[in-house]
């Protein structure tokens, strides 16, 4: 596919119909299983990508429908869009797999970001980065390749507001989801990074609760590459609003961090590179020494700008300093002579 952040709706609105195991064996595809299996680039250390996704406003309802038969009818329905959204990441991220790429089979998130998948040595399979953990109730939670972990956070979240929308008997309630993403090492301890991220996910609830928001869909994530999260922060930009296409979230992830003309990745920063490191690691001073940063610089540059918006929070910049690190420089070029 052209776009792999496009919502879920419009890669899958034609797909037959069929279980998502069956639909991936037939094309090729297998679920891991062992973490190191989940992806890694040559010469790199493994990162894990725990995504765990818990629906909001659930209580709520629950306490306003009427009768066993309406509860039986409301819990019948949470198991069957969360089933489907399941389903939908996993064959969103087989669809989004070039497996004829030169180099190997991978996913390309942007014509800056190329993360190489593994294929199983005795029958050729494509090793899917990613495996479910927990899959009933109101929640979800996945493991994946820790560089693609935003992604199919992004996705499942796009993914529960399709469903919800359009369910029978969910789609007049003001339920909306939260999703925390902890990415660290993948032979750090997992329970500790399950807790980060149920935590993120938590954060982001008590967040949009505050906005009158919980109907929304917004995630939150920490990055430690080293296995040792700093854990949940607050303030600032985050918990990011998740909205397809829109937002400071889409700036984040589409437009700051590319090569286009001025952005982070563009020949310009390429070759200002004391610059652009003196900017990004400005975020551990604050707002004044991010204020210093550009002043030094001598501008402020249109990857600190989200529209019309100068972007000078310490935590964004943080965000696309941890960004930068973890979608570093593509692992394969599919044209190279």
């Amino acid at each position: 596919p052209n776009d792999p952040w496009v919502p879920v709706s419009s890669m899958l609105a034609n797909r037959k119909s069929g279980t998502a195991a069956s639909d991936m064996a037939r094309d090729g595809f297998e679920e891991p299983t062992e973490l190191d299996e989940l992806g890694r680039s040559f010469g790199e250390a493994s990162l894990l990508g725990i995504v765990h996704v818990d629906l909001n406003q659930v209580g709520a309802t629950i306490a306003a429908i009427e009768g066993r038969q309406g509860l039986l009818a409301f819990s019948e329905a949470m198991e069957r869009v969360v089933g489907r959204v399941r389903n939908d990441l996993l064959l969103r991220t087989a669809d989004a797999v070039d497996v004829g790429a030169r180099g190997g089979p991978q996913v390309r998130l942007s014509s800056d970001t190329v993360v190489p998948l593994q294929r199983r040595g005795d029958d050729g399979n494509v090793v899917l980065p990613l495996r479910t953990v927990l899959v009933g109730g109101d929640d979800l939670t996945f493991v994946c390749d820790g560089r693609l972990a935003l992604w199919m956070a992004e996705l499942t979240l796009n993914s529960f507001r399709d469903h919800l929308s359009v369910d029978e008997t969910l789609g007049g309630h003001p339920i909306g989801a939260a999703a925390g993403v902890a990415i660290t090492r993948v032979h750090s301890p997992f329970v500790a990074g399950y807790r980060l991220a149920a935590q993120l996910c938590q954060l982001v609830k008590r967040k949009l609760a505050l906005e009158s928001a919980s109907h929304h869909f917004g995630l939150d994530w920490e990055y430690s590459p080293q296995g040792q999260g700093a854990g949940p922060r607050e303030g600032g930009g985050r918990p990011y609003d998740v909205f397809a296409g829109a937002g400071r979230w889409a700036w984040l992830t589409r437009e700051a961090l590319s090569s286009k003309d001025g952005m982070l990745r563009s020949d310009l920063w390429q070759s200002r590179r004391s610059d652009r490191h003196l900017l990004l690691r400005s975020d551990e001073g604050g707002k004044d020494a991010v204020a210093a940063a550009v002043e030094t610089v001598g501008e402020t540059p249109p990857w600190l700008a989200d529209g019309q918006q100068t972007v000078l929070d310490p935590l964004v910049i943080r965000d696309l300093a941890d960004l930068l690190d973890l979608w570093h420089e593509p692992a394969v070029v599919e044209d190279a002579p």
